[in-house]
């Protein structure tokens, strides 16, 4: 029988106790380690899938509809970056408003606006349909640690928000009779603009994550027992240095019994010689 999979109406712990129970996953996978790591591997899987699938939709709001925009080439994103929204902190950028002459010709994308964490660059950034939208690049596997490590947790769907960094240009104030409240900022001047874990903008967002490479089902099972097999080699090695440290106490406990020998022997010998020093 094939190795279980997850039910659409299934939520993940019932999916594991399932997946633990199947009575051919406890005959191929003995050891309960072993069981839960297949379970897991099933798990994310149907996650990967998902995504997969709801990333193919433009959120904005309470509306959906599938983007137009020409397919993602290898690590590439597709975000928004502004929208005239009311922002958590009660702003609102007009996006025609925004110049980005000056960005284009260095457009480097931060880490949450971290100026020494440049991560990827804009291949395209315009105003679309009244917000601020860019095709982020990032650069090649390898290349830096961290713009691997954004890069990965975007496609994982764990990041999903943008913030941009600009600069003040004409703006009124949202309620006149609180004019140092909210801001409608009719020109600006963006500068950067970066990933980041939660951003002001509720609807500033990632709209496309490419997906190529994505695991076949026979893939995530090999997947799946290579994690088995690593679980099994790091037991053994830990078993092995187990061992290894129980030698390495034994011989020290050896060594320990010599030294007292010997100190018993010297002091003994010591013993002698005032006896024999006293005639005795």
């Amino acid at each position: 029988m094939p190795i279980p999979t997850p039910n659409s109406n299934e939520d993940r712990d019932d999916f594991i106790d399932r997946c633990m129970e199947n009575s051919t996953m406890m005959e191929d996978f003995p050891d309960s380690d072993q069981r839960m790591a297949v379970c897991v591997q099933q798990w994310d899987k149907k996650g990967s899938e998902e995504n997969s699938m709801s990333d193919k939709m433009h959120i904005r709001g309470a509306a959906k509809f599938a983007t137009e925009e020409k397919a993602l080439g290898d690590r590439q994103v597709r975000v928004i970056v502004s929208t005239e929204s009311l922002d958590r902190d009660g702003d609102i950028i007009v996006a025609e408003g925004i110049n980005l002459d000056e960005y284009r010709k260095n457009p480097v994308i931060l880490w949450m606006h971290n100026h020494f964490s440049p991560i990827a660059k804009a291949e395209d950034v315009a105003v679309k349909n009244g917000q601020l939208e860019a095709l982020i690049q990032f650069p090649p596997e390898g290349v830096d640690m961290e713009s691997d490590r954004v890069y990965g947790l975007i496609k994982a769907g764990v990041l999903n928000a943008t913030s941009i960094g600009f600069i003040p240009g004409e703006w009124t104030a949202m309620d006149p009779e609180r004019p140092y409240g909210g801001r409608k900022y009719l020109t600006s001047e963006m500068y950067e603009f970066s990933i980041v874990s939660v951003g002001s903008n509720r609807d500033a967002l990632v709209i496309e994550r490419d997906h190529k490479g994505a695991l076949t089902s026979e893939e995530q099972s090999e997947l799946a027992r290579f994690n088995v097999a690593l679980i099994e080699e790091q037991k053994r090695s830990k078993e092995t240095e187990r061992q290894l440290q129980e030698v390495k106490d034994t011989l020290g406990e050896i060594q320990d019994a010599q030294k007292n020998k010997e100190e018993v022997e010297r002091r003994k010998r010591i013993a002698e010689a005032k006896l024999k020093a006293a005639g005795l």
